[in-house]
């Protein structure tokens, strides 16, 4: 009987040695954010399917809009450029029209990304209680995992110049440069069988940074139209994939993005300016169309003051296809059929946003100031905290 429990012990102490080394191990230096992320034991499917899933926030990081905060229209009676509106517009939507011909707006901003949950869980407070397993060679090592958190920090600094060609024709180039921390800790605790003292296993905790410049926009807009009631004008997006998709900067493919943009004619309402726009589009994949996502936004626009103006906009994005695979988050249990970690299922989800900011004319129409936030409305899939945003335009 003795010798049965010394080695039931010791059998025991030797899975909790391998478990420890596969739980475990890691490298001292990370060439990317992927190598962080746990790759052993129970957490394999996790690391695969976690490092695909993450793949979706690249996408989420928001751009400024290309459009200027003044619009120019040049006067053949006078010679000179007019300035067509003092609404100076929204910060995630375009405007239907294009800044004028030979204008340049210069802008610069920041904006801070913080990583918050997917499908409606905390990434910082993740647990899996349940009983989970796994076998080698026909022996199998019982798991619970009391804690597992993931965060992602984003700044990032952004450099945008657009030039209107023609009076119904601007070009826009737009460069972010990133600087993102990423940290991961996870914990395992073993369930030896026969039931004894159970034995935690080391917590595992990684961590790294990276900076680099993220993936680039070329935008064009043409103005189609430019009745009272509905000015329309077609855009076209090309994203360069020059960002570390291993590092969540980048998207790591190709996307064009046809869009239709409309807005209208400011109504004055008791003294007030209004002007309403909307922004219609899908960003096309060029490496796997299944992979597309249809994007939208409506805005109003309201001038508070002679130098300053509001904006609010709802946005969408609405994803082609799932985040993974069904069954991919899914591992083996100890007491029924396997079942996804953490609750984790990959579905395929709606993003919906809520913007709003303010800009000011900070000296004679020629350099503005704005700040604002992108506030996520929905829970499913990666969500975010709230995005703040300033900035500063500069027109030529």
């Amino acid at each position: 009987m003795i010798a049965r429990l010394v080695d039931t012990r010791t059998r025991t102490r030797a899975a909790a040695a391998l478990a420890a080394l596969i739980l475990t191990a890691a490298a001292p230096v990370h060439a990317s954010f992927v190598d962080a992320i746990p790759s052993g034991g129970v957490l394999r499917p996790l690391r695969t399917q976690l490092t695909s899933a993450l793949a979706a926030v690249a996408p989420a990081l928001p751009f400024i809009g290309a459009s200027s905060g003044f619009v120019y229209h040049f006067d053949v009676e006078t010679g000179t450029f007019r300035r067509e509106s003092a609404i100076f517009g929204q910060l995630f939507l375009e405007r239907a029209d294009p800044i004028g011909r030979h204008k340049t707006s210069v802008a610069l901003s920041y904006l801070h990304f913080d990583l918050e949950s997917f499908e409606g869980k905390d990434l910082d407070r993740l647990s899996d209680r349940a009983p989970s397993q796994i076998c080698f060679r026909g022996d199998c090592t019982t798991f619970v995992i009391p804690s597992f958190s993931l965060s992602l920090e984003t700044h990032d600094v952004t450099a945008s110049a657009t030039y209107g060609v023609t009076d119904d024709l601007d070009v826009n180039v737009t460069v972010p440069l990133l600087a993102s921390d990423f940290r991961v800790r996870a914990a395992a605790t073993i369930i030896p069988d026969p039931p004894l003292p159970r034995h935690p296993v080391r917590p595992l905790s990684a961590s790294d940074s990276a900076v680099g410049i993220g993936d680039v926009l070329l935008r064009s807009k043409y103005r189609l139209s430019a009745a009272s009631w509905a000015h329309t004008a077609f855009g076209l997006v090309l994203r360069v994939p020059s960002g570390n998709e291993d590092d969540f900067q980048g998207v790591g493919h190709v996307e064009v993005a046809p869009i239709f943009y409309a807005s209208r004619d400011a109504l004055l309402v008791r003294r007030v300016k209004l002007q309403a726009h909307g922004n219609a589009g899908v960003n096309v994949n060029t490496d796997d169309v299944d992979h597309s996502e249809g994007r939208w936004g409506l805005g109003l626009d309201c001038a508070v003051a002679e130098r300053v103006s509001a904006a609010v906009a709802f946005l969408g994005r609405h994803p082609f296809s799932r985040i993974g695979r069904p069954g991919a988050f899914d591992v083996r249990r100890l007491d029924g059929p396997p079942a996804p970690l953490f609750g984790f299922r990959g579905r395929r989800v709606d993003y919906y946003d809520f913007s709003a900011g303010a800009r000011i004319d900070l000296w004679r129409q020629r350099a503005l100031g704005f700040a604002g936030a992108l506030i996520p409305l929905s829970k499913d899939g990666f969500r975010s905290a709230p995005i703040p945003v300033v900035g500063i335009e500069a027109i030529f």
